[in-house]
């Protein structure tokens, strides 16, 4: 009883201010889900892949103008197709799937936290913390975008290991090895953690343990692989991993990892050791444990190292620190009720003091984080624009418009790019000469670019297309994007 008390007591500041986070979460995912323009620059790129899906037509062939594949795994693009058949196509029904994992992920980290500190109160923190990740992630939980529901598959898999581990039988390492290789066919990244979820096998089951989980997870992906690269003749496999391996991993993408994490949540890396000190009674419980979360943080390190890679990568760390922190802090007022030690006062105080003042550092206001009245009168007049044009539009960077429009789609220019600069130069070249052929022979009766890189990255220059370049003028400024994007502001007439 009087650790009960203590426990609610102590946790009211905790609780107060992941709360506000879980509150602000919920309004503004309410407030956008249904907004019918995009959040952030690529929603639109992931609904012609979607949609592709839905009218049977490949995901990964030949790159044209016209469309080119994005370096992503083809799961969610199938887990959309069945919410567009539900929804109708738009972009609502995309991120009605980044919501429901979005949900799943708080129910799999309340399970998680509660099994790992055999505490219903460790549940709760881990969803508040894993709700004031939000921010940090750039607010990206609810786009129309693979990552949540590649978290989703990733926190899956962490339950069905403890599960396994708690009941060593082959229909549990089965289960472990379906979700993991769910976990690849949604992201490919999820390669990097594989060795470290292969070492919290053998220290927690043994070297037999393993061999059940490589040859489950064989059995289950290898013929799935085999025919999406025969299918295909080897095209996914060079857009999915061939292509996506070309970013690169800079220092400086490194040193920007740390730099975010380090200001973004400290006081969650500090509880780090302590957690690793509270969980297990051996060291191969302790090893299995620091090699497992070690492998998160490896995950999103070297992710957001690659090159062009956005704060939505960061995304399983900062998961996977909120149920460590929930545990942290759940086991140390266990011990702060029972053993009453200076030294167990001081320590569960000031954790939970600095990890209140962590999130309370980063409260916002929901509103800004909602299209405004002035964005959905941008998208709607470029909109408008575009059904108002006689002939086939190109918009380099969001095509959606386009089809929204009554027209075709148009490559988003970031796939573009990735061609143009991926180590196959006879791909590279089919897309520039495809390109250069339509643009040059004024196919497009109107191309609308975000910036006049986009037109480099074919290959031309404004002063060689048979275009008339103006700058778009909105009634109230240019599209703001709340997460991230440009806003399209050159308007190429065809002369």
């Amino acid at each position: 009883m009087l650790y009960a008390r203590w426990h609610y007591l102590l946790c009211l500041p905790l609780l107060f201010f992941g709360g506000e986070a879980f509150f602000n979460l919920v309004q503004v995912i309410s407030q956008r889900a249904a907004y019918p323009f995009e959040l952030e620059w690529m929603e639109g790129g992931v609904l012609q892949q979607v949609l592709r899906v839905v009218q049977h037509q490949p995901l990964y062939g030949e790159p044209s103008l016209n469309f080119v594949p994005a370096l992503y795994m083809p799961l969610y693009y199938c887990f959309s197709a069945i919410s567009v058949a539900i929804f109708g196509e738009n972009l609502f029904a995309l991120r009605a799937v980044s919501v429901a994992a979005l949900v799943i992920i708080f129910l799999l980290v309340f399970l998680l936290a509660k099994r790992m500190a055999h505490s219903r109160m460790a549940g709760v923190l881990a969803v508040l913390f894993c709700a004031a990740m939000y921010p940090h992630t750039r607010f990206w939980f609810d786009l129309a975008r693979v990552d949540t529901l590649w978290v989703m598959w990733l926190m899956l898999a962490w339950w069905c290991l403890l599960y396994w581990r708690d009941r060593p039988t082959l229909g549990g390492a089965f289960l472990c090895a379906f979700v993991s290789v769910l976990a690849f066919f949604t992201k490919q990244a999820s390669l990097f953690l594989l060795p470290f979820v292969m070492l919290a096998i053998v220290c927690w089951m043994g070297w037999r343990a393993l061999l059940a989980y490589v040859l489950c997870c064989a059995v289950v992906g290898l013929p799935v692989l085999g025919v999406l690269i025969i299918g295909t003749g080897g095209k996914f496999w060079f857009y999915t991993m061939q292509m996506a391996s070309t970013h690169g991993v800079t220092l400086f993408g490194w040193r920007r990892f740390a730099e975010i994490v380090l200001w973004a949540v400290p006081t969650f890396l500090v509880l780090l050791p302590i957690f690793f000190c509270l969980m297990g009674k051996t060291w191969r419980e302790r090893a299995g444990w620091f090699v497992l979360v070690g492998g998160f943080v490896f995950l999103s390190g070297l992710s957001r190292a690659y090159a062009g890679a956005f704060f939505n990568v960061l995304m399983p760390m900062y998961v996977c620190l909120a149920v460590v922190a929930a545990v942290v802090v759940s086991l140390l007022l266990e011990r702060f009720s029972k053993q009453r030690t200076v030294m167990m006062d001081v320590l569960s105080v000031l954790a939970v003091a600095v990890l209140s003042l962590d999130i309370a550092r980063f409260r916002y206001d929901p509103a800004q984080q909602v299209p405004a009245e002035r964005d959905m009168t941008a998208a709607q007049f470029l909109l408008d624009k575009v059904r108002a044009v006689q002939g086939n539009v190109c918009i380099t960077s969001h095509g959606y418009l386009a089809w929204m429009a009554g027209k075709a789609f148009c490559a988003h220019n970031t796939q573009v790019t990735d061609v143009m600069t991926g180590s196959d130069p006879v791909m590279a070249n089919r897309l520039r000469e495809d390109a250069r052929k339509k643009i040059l022979g004024g196919y497009y009766a109107v191309i609308v670019l975000d910036r006049e890189k986009e037109l480099r990255d074919l290959g031309l220059e404004f002063a060689e297309i048979p275009y008339a370049v103006k700058k778009l003028s909105y009634p109230d400024g240019p599209i703001r994007f709340p997460v991230n994007g440009y806003s399209p502001m050159f308007w190429l007439e065809r002369k």
